[in-house]
């Protein structure tokens, strides 16, 4: 923002300019370069742990600081209380917004509790503070500028501001995360042919290999084939379009590649690993197509998942989960993605799998219960166990420390089949009016309660 102050001023523009930083962190760096420039104002409302020194006792500048755990209505009364003064007194020409995204209450690094509205809320009024408030007021250029923001979902708060900026103040809420990176993930898919994926030929109807003639020339055939579609090649591609493997080399596992080993009665399983000796294992995973767990559909059965980084090690911030011998690859998200694109290939109705320990059950939003009585019994757990991290409500699952008040009896996980839809019909299943009755009715029949540290 200096910098294109700075070119501002060298095109002649003297116009007095607002710096409205409201990015958690404090906007000290702007404020110090134009520490000694009256014409141009920092506006800054941050945590008071990023407090500088730097550029304090500039000559125009606004500085609010704020402690941890603020919520919606200590923060956007400040906001609201001294900006309108601030415009009216210094009466910019032109207004720089820095939208930051880490005041929200989501934030990996922030420790600020500000929801999704207050976000929107707080743009919104910046933005007509900018616009002169009035209608028929003379409306100021504004500049916005994205701040910080650290999680899967910071992006959310900024789509809802500029939708908001595009359809007069008529925020359209964005997909979820998950959806977001399921949406891209087809729009890829749709961009690869079958042939890519099963290595038959692109113009060729019969599109024989040596494996499919094996049998009349007398030969076995063998399965080469996950899932009797996908070849090692056709994976690969597709990890390589998903951007999955480039983000492995950025982690410096430069030679990354799959395996296969289809043909048993357990199941298909691939294999991935980061090194050219080939011992540094990073995901292994093995399939299945279920049609009698859930009678009518078939299923894409997930036996077994593992994904891991070898070369990282536990923190207090990432400790050691039930079953983990080292930390998670952090690829979770994209690899049941890349599962549901197989189900949307295979025409399955949803992947299914057996969670073998608590914490695995909170992976993803959308998964579910094949029963509706075992997904009540968890929706009750579960909420024992709010606010508390991963770690430490599976600690306390594990531990016995989550007891039905009604029985006195502790919960102990029991692995349940889960099943995450692709469907319609399996949709319909576990996301139904029916099921949502009969998972309330039986989360009603407990009530756990967290006991002891």
């Amino acid at each position: 923002m200096a910098v294109a102050i700075a070119e501002l001023r060298a095109r002649g523009l003297a116009w007095p300019v607002l710096v409205v930083d409201l990015d958690l962190h404090d906007g000290d760096g702007t404020r110090s370069i134009f520490a000694d420039d009256p014409t141009v104002h920092t506006f800054s409302v941050h945590n008071l742990t990023t407090a500088d020194e730097r550029g304090r006792h500039a000559v125009a500048a606004t500085t609010i600081e704020l402690p941890g755990e603020v919520g919606d209505e200590e923060y956007l009364s400040e906001v609201k209380r001294l900006l309108p003064p601030l415009f009216a007194a210094f009466r910019p020409e032109i207004v720089y917004y820095v939208a930051g995204c880490d005041p929200a209450e989501d934030d990996r690094i922030g420790n600020w509790k500000i929801s999704a509205a207050g976000m929107l809320e707080r743009d919104l009024f910046v933005l007509s503070c900018a616009r002169g408030g009035a209608a028929g007021a003379r409306q100021r250029p504004l500049v916005i500028v994205l701040g910080g923001g650290y999680g899967r979902g910071a992006w959310r708060y900024s789509a809802r501001f500029l939708s908001a900026l595009l359809r007069r103040g008529k925020a359209i809420e964005p997909p979820g995360s998950e959806e977001s990176l399921l949406q891209g993930y087809r729009r890829m898919a749709r961009e690869i042919a079958a042939h890519e994926l099963t290595g038959d030929a692109a113009d060729d109807d019969w599109g024989l290999t040596a494996d499919d003639i094996a049998p009349v020339m007398g030969g076995m055939r063998r399965p080469h084939r996950l899932l009797g579609y996908y070849t090692r090649q056709g994976l690969e591609l597709l990890f390589e379009r998903a951007g999955l493997f480039d983000r492995l080399r950025s982690r410096g596992f430069d030679e990354p590649s799959l395996d296969l080993e289809v043909g048993n009665p357990a199941g298909d399983t691939v294999r991935m690993v980061g090194d050219r000796e080939r011992r540094e294992l990073l995901m292994e995973v093995r399939l299945g197509i279920d049609r009698h767990a859930a009678p009518g559909l078939s299923l894409l059965r997930i036996e077994w998942l593992l994904l891991q980084n070898p070369r990282a090690t536990f923190t207090p911030e990432r400790p050691r989960l039930p079953g983990q011998r080292h930390p998670g690859l952090g690829m979770l998200q994209d690899i049941m993605a890349l599962l549901i694109l197989v189900c949307d290939r295979l025409q399955l109705d949803g992947l299914l799998f057996v969670p073998s320990h608590f914490h695995t059950i909170s992976q993803g939003k959308n998964l579910r219960f094949l029963s509706p009585e075992d997904e009540g019994l968890l929706r009750s757990v579960r909420a024992a166990l709010s606010g508390l991290p991963l770690a430490a409500a599976s600690r306390a699952v594990t531990e016995g420390r989550v007891v039905d008040d009604r029985t006195g009896r502790a919960f102990v996980w029991t692995p349940l089949p889960m099943v995450l839809p692709v469907s319609d019909r399996l949709r319909g299943q576990v996301q139904g009016d029916e099921y949502e009755r009969l998972a309330a009715a039986a989360a009603g029949r407990h009530s756990f309660v967290l006991r002891g540290q």
